[in-house]
């Protein structure tokens, strides 16, 4: 075992990586002259070098199979990849529980993954399991577990998950101890219980989706009202994919399992395999109809949208024609009235003198020139900010040089 690890660049030294947590649980369970012995004990984090090494050495007289598990609850509040040891727990972890060194590689690194590994390199008892649950599941937490056949014995830490979920665990954990001499159970719980979160997720977002095929005049099913939140499926395929990943992941070490020994409660565990297998295709058939349903929805309400508009612009091109109409009625006459109504005319019964000014030409020459400058800027207006906004948006030659 080396002496220094080095973990995405970073070594084990470094104190960056560690987020020292004081709240382990220390979950055993044995089965000793065909009693079950079932316990829970809450462990500082300077105790668990002496817990490491004290769980090996002592063991009942008369013990058929025993289970050790260190449960570290998360107390961080965002996602951060740290380890909740400190390194001489870690290090105790490797010595005498043998955890290998990828699985603190794994939460460091890796997403969602089920994998075996070796305990100890080249013998052949013993044998390990990694399972790491992300991509945004409701679950979320990182499983090492190695395992003896020849003692029986099964070791294990587990950590990253929220309490509330832990303590779900538990209780599911306390109701099937009794089968804890299989060292994939665990796993097999952990992966129920995020799958049984995701598809309560995936039912809840079809439930939200109805609201919307009701609004659209499309409802197949009748739904009370009530505040919904626009449901977000870009991350329900990586979901399902990482679940399916970690189901077939364990049903190939059942599979060897059962093969070593023909033992009933490894069938049955593949047979509840094979069912959460099916939860995972059913799940993906009701998210891949909810995918091309939203569309349909969302083309559905752009061709509405565009009908509306459509009558929009029929109502405005009305009014248009009508003002076009108006204006054509009463703009011949408004201007000849404003032309004469000028001072360059004077028709007047008591003028003696010329009716028109010699001055009319002014009136043609201004009335002109404003007419030519305000075509001028209408015309030239949007040439110009199109192509201010474009040498704003792509750079010079001499800039991408120096760039």
């Amino acid at each position: 075992m080396s002496s220094h690890l080095y973990i995405g660049g970073k070594s084990l030294n470094n104190p960056s990586l560690f987020e020292k947590i004081n709240g382990h649980l220390y979950v055993t369970v044995f089965q000793v002259n065909l009693k079950i012995e079932y316990s829970i004990e809450t462990k500082r984090d300077d105790e668990l070098e002496a817990l490491c090494a004290s769980s090996v050495s002592t063991a009942p007289i008369g013990r058929e199979w025993s289970l050790q598990l260190l449960i570290t609850p998360k107390s961080y509040k965002y996602n951060v990849r740290r380890l909740p040891y400190s390194q001489k727990a870690i290090k105790a972890l490797q010595r005498h529980w043998h955890i290998a060194e990828v699985c603190f590689h794994a939460h460091l690194k890796a997403g969602s993954c089920a994998m075996p590994y070796k305990p100890i390199p080249s013998h052949p008892t013993w044998k390990g399991f990694l399972l790491r649950v992300m991509y945004d599941l409701p679950f979320q937490c990182t499983l090492a577990i190695s395992h003896d056949r020849n003692t029986q014995t099964t070791y294990g830490i587990c950590y990253g998950g929220p309490s509330p979920n832990i303590s779900l665990f538990l209780e599911k954990f306390q109701v099937a101890k009794e089968h804890a001499y299989q060292a994939l159970l665990v796993s097999l719980i952990l992966a129920d219980m995020a799958l049984t979160e995701l598809e309560t997720s995936n039912s809840r977002t079809f439930d939200d989706f109805i609201p919307v095929r009701e609004a659209t005049g499309c409802n197949l099913y009748f739904l009370r009202d009530g505040n919904f939140k626009a449901p977000d499926l870009s991350e329900m395929p990586a979901s399902l994919l990482a679940i399916g990943v970690i189901i077939g992941q364990l049903d190939v070490q059942l599979e060897q399992e059962q093969l070593l020994s023909q033992n009933t409660m490894v069938v049955k565990m593949r047979e509840h395999l094979i069912l959460m297998r099916e939860v995972v295709y059913g799940t993906t058939r009701r998210n891949n109809y909810l995918k091309e349903s939203i569309q349909a929805q969302v083309q559905m309400v752009y061709a509405l949208l565009a009908q509306q508009d459509n009558a929009l612009n029929h109502r405005y091109g009305a009014d248009m024609r009508i003002i076009s109409a108006v204006t054509l009625l009463f703009l011949p006459g408004t201007f000849v009235a404003t032309l004469f109504s000028a001072t360059f005319w004077d028709f007047s019964p008591d003028n003696a003198g010329a009716k028109v000014s010699s001055r009319v030409w002014l009136y043609w020459i201004v009335a002109l020139a404003l007419t030519a400058a305000v075509a001028c800027i209408w015309r030239d207006l949007p040439l110009l900010k199109q192509r201010k906004s474009s040498a704003k948006s792509i750079p010079s030659l001499s800039e991408q040089l120096c760039e």
